[in-house]
Formats: C-alpha cells, sequence, structure tokens
C-alpha cells in the first residue's frame, strides 16, 4: 500500500539519501555525477530567495516501510497561491506502475486543500519520460527557462502549470 509522510533532516536524513542512490539514473542525468550527501542537503535545506525552509512541504512515498520515492515542494512560490514541485523522484523498481500518478493526486489533494490555484515545476530538456508524463497529467507547457546548471551539467528547461480545480480538490 502506498502511503506518505512528511521527513525532516534530522530523522530521515539517511532514508532520503537511500531514495536518491537507488534513484542514481535520474542524479546522474540532471547533474553528471553520482549521488552523495550533498543531494540530499539540498534536497532538505535549499530554496530560492524569498522563501525559507518552513514553505518547504518535504514528503516521503512509502511502500509498506519501504522508502520509493520523495516529493519537493515550495508552498506559496512564485506567488501566494502556488505550489511548486521541485522535484518528484520515485525508485525505478516503482516506476511505470501508477506511483507517480498517486504521488500527484496526494499533492493535488493537499495543495488544493491549502487553497492553491496552480501547481508549477520545470522538466529538463533531457527527460523525455518526465515530460510525457507531466504532459499526460494535465500539465501544460509555459515556457523554456534560460540555461541551468546543475553539477557538470547546462540544462535547457521547460516550465510547466496544472490549473487546480477548487470543485475537484
Amino acid at each position: 500500500m502506498i502511503r506518505f509522510r512528511s521527513l525532516t533532516a534530522i530523522d530521515d536524513f539517511d532514508l532520503v539519501q537511500g531514495v536518491f542512490e537507488k534513484c542514481a539514473d535520474y542524479v546522474m542525468l540532471e547533474t553528471g555525477k553520482k549521488p552523495g550527501q550533498a543531494n540530499v542537503t539540498a534536497f532538505f535545506e535549499d530554496h530560492p530567495v524569498g522563501v525559507t525552509v518552513d514553505d518547504k512541504l518535504l514528503v516521503g512515498i512509502f511502500d509498506a516501510d519501504r522508502a520509493i520515492g520523495v516529493i519537493d515542494i515550495l508552498c506559496g512560490y512564485p506567488a501566494n497561491s502556488d505550489w511548486y514541485i521541485g522535484l518528484l523522484m520515485i525508485d525505478p523498481v516503482y516506476r511505470g506502475r501508477g506511483v507517480g500518478q498517486r504521488a500527484l493526486n496526494w499533492v493535488v489533494d493537499v495543495a488544493g486543500s491549502a487553497g492553491a490555484a496552480q501547481l508549477l515545476l520545470c522538466v529538463l530538456d533531457e527527460n523525455p519520460h518526465g515530460q510525457t508524463f507531466w504532459l499526460r497529467e494535465g500539465f501544460k507547457l509555459k515556457q523554456q527557462t534560460p540555461p541551468w546548471k546543475a553539477g557538470k551539467k547546462v540544462h535547457k528547461r521547460f516550465e510547466m502549470a496544472r490549473k487546480l480545480d477548487p470543485q475537484t480538490c
């Protein structure tokens, strides 16, 4: 049974590191480097200017007691009514099984209950499976962002948005 719970650096650092290690394919795609403690620290601590760590919702995705993914969301970013999905990463063993869709549905429910009007995210140009997933789930392309450097790599990113219907949240 898939379940979700909040994560903290104090209690869950090793657990999140394990998820990053299982998802090394994505970390390599994004940064050109193997996952390490710096990735996990960034997951817990990184945030844009004008937002605090307290504005982050960090969530673990679990199958029974096994951590199979993580979600990083900025609540109220870039506008108060927006929620920005910074990362949805799922263990490759669980990809293609509906876990991503269930995680997104969970985010939609929580965001809608909190009064969010839309979800935003960026998907990497080198991640066509991610692009397909987000488009299938109702996200629309807003714009291409300026080049973005992550580790050894520079990416084109596509900003996407999905309006939330308050009647269905």
